[in-house]
């Protein structure tokens, strides 16, 4: 079991500079700010990851927290990790400069198998281990809408990995992200950029393309030791909304990234306090990886919806032990309105994942 350590932030000094060339969405913006609304409009927040469906927090049967894009902004937060450590009831640690472990609801370790993460509604737990690569999930925090935060069991919505929570990043939509954003951010150890470009084709499609470069140095924890942990990372991200019609519409989403990072292990001395006392030669490791996802959504007359939902991921790690993993997944959900009062949601997801691993 990894030996998880809470990262020192004492003395962290950020500096965060935005630079934003088009005004942004005021509807949008203002929707987000929680801090505006009466108390029976905080009741009515909606969230998706409950029930499969639109509804008020208020009316949803589980404990909910829901991290806005006002929060994320207001926080100056770089990175999900970091936004979830304000979630009751989630536990955060940083092990190093690339390692998370993340947990709800206790059974914190590095890659929890109790636990399910998504992007968008697609799984990114490895099936290998059954816990996720959060340095593979480090998405541009300008494109997040909210993070849907479910405490308590999910299995029963959700399947896999749901015992004690799940974890929903849902970004915004094209439509939203118009214009161009450029944004730097530097503090101690860590530093990098963001550019974003949103356009439209026609009058039905919106898109746009983002970028993310990000360097963090290696943990010193004395004069004596570091953590030979450089990370170094550059993601890429595409999608594109467009309406088909009054009733239909169509997504594209796409994202590439490529790591390369520094490890070593350490050497504890038997005797209390346990400390370290040496470090194995630094090593290098490569991870890299993208999806594609494509989403059909119908509305009916009546306010049934229909949703189709296709993906392709693949992740591939070169450290101690090379990991290459693709997952394909196709999933139909309908939302059925039998009356006022009563719905019905059925569906069907077929999942296909292979891995081949050899020695590093």
């Amino acid at each position: 079991m990894d030996r998880v350590a809470d990262r020192a932030r004492a003395g962290r000094v950020a500096l965060l500079a935005v630079l934003t060339v088009a005004a942004p969405i005021a509807g949008a913006r203002a929707s987000s700010d929680l801090t505006e609304l009466s108390l029976e409009d905080l009741m009515n927040v909606e969230v998706t990851s409950v029930s499969k469906r639109s509804e008020s927090k208020l009316d949803s049967p589980a404990s909910v927290h829901v991290i806005t894009s006002e929060d994320l902004r207001r926080g100056g937060f770089t990175s999900v990790p970091e936004a979830l450590r304000t979630v009751p009831g989630v536990q955060v640690a940083r092990i190093s400069a690339n390692r998370w472990a993340i947990s709800v609801r206790g059974f914190l370790q590095e890659f929890s198998n109790k636990l399910l993460v998504m992007v968008d509604g697609r799984t990114v737990y490895s099936p290998v281990f059954g816990g996720t690569w959060w340095d593979a999930e480090n998405l541009t925090i300008e494109d997040v809408d909210r993070i849907e935060v479910i405490r308590g069991p999910g299995g029963a919505i959700w399947g896999a990995n749901a015992v004690n929570g799940v974890i929903n990043i849902i970004t915004k939509q094209a439509a939203d992200t118009q214009g161009t954003l450029a944004s730097v951010w530097g503090g101690t150890q860590e530093y990098g950029i963001t550019t974003r470009f949103g356009g439209q084709l026609g009058e039905t499609t919106h898109y746009r393309l983002t970028a993310k470069a990000e360097k963090i140095e290696d943990y010193d924890f004395d004069q004596d030791y570091n953590g030979d942990d450089e990370w170094r990372n550059l993601r890429l991200g595409l999608r594109s909304d467009t309406e088909l019609s009054d009733r239909d519409a169509f997504s594209l989403h796409a994202d590439f990234y490529d790591i390369d990072h520094d490890y070593a292990s350490a050497i504890f001395n038997p005797a209390p306090p346990f400390n370290a006392t040496a470090f194995t030669d630094r090593q290098r490791g490569k991870a890299r990886g993208g999806d594609v996802v494509l989403r059909y959504g119908h509305d009916f007359a009546d306010g049934s919806s229909l949703e189709i939902k296709t993906y392709y991921d693949r992740k591939y790690r070169q450290s101690t032990s090379n990991l290459d993993s693709h997952t394909a997944d196709f999933a139909l959900q309908h939302d059925v309105v039998l009356n006022d009062w009563l719905g019905l949601i059925w569906g069907l997801d077929y999942r296909y994942w292979t891995t081949h691993s050899n020695p590093g």
